[in-house]
């Protein structure tokens, strides 16, 4: 099956887990089936699809070899597609919540240009804005800095700041965390961002 994470895959467990109904669905139904569930890259119909029902019927063709009668795939189902229906309908929430989240940030940052930052994108750019939310709050550069944790840790001696050193542990844990993640991203895309931040 494709990534356990997919729509396909958590339909296909909350349908397809006995191994006997399997065998006995015709492959028709089963195409039928995957190309409801089928969204994103995965394709409707052609190899995909005729691989992964050849695929179902021998990995139940194995279950039943392997368990025999020793195992009530009728019951186990009925547990699965419960677990399933809390995976779906959390997902379900989660899409709901990002598609908010979306249409808010669209009226804080029409042009997105807090999107346009070698490394911020559709999550964390609605992070960033969301904890900073105007720059309008900030007395000046010093202030804004101090809030998101961007000053290195003074020298034992005499309090100097040195290139190198690292961070201070100050700051708010968010938008620290979404700016590491910003300048991680750029520095794994873009080869002279790496070269600006480092390799480490």
């Amino acid at each position: 099956m494709p990534d356990l994470g997919t729509h396909l895959s958590l339909f296909l467990l909350r349908s397809w887990l006995d191994p006997e109904t399997v065998l006995k669905t015709g492959r028709s139904a089963l195409r039928k089936f995957i190309a409801e569930h089928a969204s994103g890259n995965h394709p409707h119909s052609g190899p995909f699809v005729e691989k992964l029902v050849e695929g179902l019927r021998q990995a139940a063709q194995q279950a039943q070899a392997l368990h025999g009668r020793h195992v009530d795939f009728e019951e186990l189902q009925i547990e699965v597609a419960l677990e399933i229906d809390v995976v779906l309908s959390k997902l379900a929430t989660i899409a709901a919540l990002e598609h908010r989240i979306a249409a808010l940030y669209d009226e804080l940052d029409p042009k997105s240009l807090l999107k346009s930052i070698p490394g911020v994108g559709q999550h964390l750019a609605p992070t960033i804005l969301g904890v900073l939310h105007t720059v309008q709050r900030f007395r000046s550069e010093r202030h804004i800095r101090g809030f998101c944790g961007l000053f290195p840790k003074r020298a034992d001696s005499g309090g100097i700041e040195r290139p190198g050193q690292q961070i201070t542990q100050s700051g708010n844990d968010r938008v620290k965390r979404a700016l590491m993640l910003a300048a991680d991203a750029a520095r794994r895309t873009d080869p002279n961002w790496r070269k600006f931040i480092g390799s480490s």
